[in-house]
């Protein structure tokens, strides 16, 4: 019988005080190497629900044939909001006849 893998604590190592609200917390990522988090974004992955998504394999069996292959929900979903942050911000900048806010880029 496996014994099943020990999952680490999901903890955000601190990068600065900065004077914007998005620049407070940061972690690492496979895929992005580094994901800056808002006060708001580190609020809701510190829920319950969310570390659940960690259980929750994003490529299925495929790790059993890859074994490098390992990606969960809980990844996928820091990837998907590091990605939002970026497009968002540039649309702030490139279009601002839009009215994008700092509140709509968080």
């Amino acid at each position: 019988a496996e014994s099943p893998q020990k999952q680490r604590p999901f903890k955000l190592r601190k990068l600065r005080s900065g004077t914007g609200s998005f620049h407070q917390n940061r972690t690492n990522d496979t895929v992005h190497t580094s994901i800056e988090l808002c006060s708001l974004m580190r609020t809701i992955v510190d829920t319950e629900f969310f570390q659940r998504l960690r259980k929750l394999k994003q490529l299925g069996v495929t790790e059993h044939v890859y074994v490098n292959a390992t990606h969960n929900r809980f990844e996928h979903s820091l990837g998907v909001a590091h990605l939002c942050h970026q497009r968002t911000q540039n649309l702030k900048q490139c279009q601002p006849q839009l009215g994008i806010t700092e509140k709509d880029v968080m």
